[in-house]
């Protein structure tokens, strides 16, 4: 990069031919002399420091734009140590300008902030709280937005985190047994009614994915009933 200092005619020292960066010099030493035009000539010499102030023009810089975790649902916070993953980011602005922080995004924090955080100097992102996998949305996928700026905010950089929740069986199955005639628990059928005759339609479901939410469902105790094959319970002669 070519620089150059000079004097303009009413003797001010200017800079011409090119932009000056902290980031390639931040210190520049001149020497001014002077001579004046006697016999003999008579000089004189000045050195003068030029230090370049560093101003905000960088911004955050992402190592990656996407970063992944798995989790079990139920789990102690403390099994994952320190952090799930951790978000990092570099700005070539130098001292406090330079300093890179990180946040949760407005949206991310009001979804998720009571169960994720972000360490504001390391960009690590921590579990604050087990999980509910049935509480969650989309599957059991998080994804958070993690930003990192600096201490302006000036252009901020959002890194993706997505999240993976596994599912665990912690769910029992919910039944529910509607009368065809009423609400009440002990229902009614009349006598010598025709086999297969409905008494009752029974509901069963599980919170749980996968083989933890496949449910069979059958009578401990027939007694003249059965099950038919859309979840009725039907009167038998048996």
């Amino acid at each position: 990069m070519l620089l150059c200092f000079c004097l303009i005619p009413c003797y001010m020292l200017t800079c011409i031919y090119s932009y000056l960066y902290t980031q390639v010099c931040d210190r520049y030493s001149l020497t001014v002399i002077a001579r004046d035009s006697g016999s003999p000539p008579r000089s004189a010499v000045l050195i003068v420091d030029v230090v370049v102030t560093d101003v905000n023009d960088h911004r955050p810089v992402l190592d990656r734009q996407v970063y992944n975790a798995e989790i079990t649902e139920n789990v102690d916070p403390s099994t994952y140590n320190l952090a799930l993953v951790t978000v990092r980011a570099t700005d070539a602005d130098l001292g406090s300008n330079g300093q890179v922080r990180y946040r949760l995004s407005s949206r991310s924090d009001a979804q998720f902030g009571h169960l994720f955080g972000v360490d504001a100097a390391t960009g690590a992102v921590k579990l604050l709280q087990p999980v509910d996998y049935e509480a969650l949305p989309r599957g059991g996928l998080v994804v958070l937005e993690v930003v990192a700026h600096d201490q302006t905010n000036w252009s901020p950089a959002t890194a993706t985190v997505r999240i993976r929740v596994r599912d665990v069986n912690d769910n029992a199955p919910v039944i529910s047994v509607q009368s065809r005639t009423s609400d009440e628990d002990i229902f009614h059928v009349v006598e010598n009614c025709a086999n297969g005759t409905p008494v009752a339609h029974v509901t069963v479901s599980d919170a749980d994915t996968g083989d933890g939410g496949l449910v069979d469902c059958r009578l401990m105790h027939r007694n003249g009933v059965c099950i038919g094959s859309e979840s009725h319970v039907l009167a038998t002669n048996t």
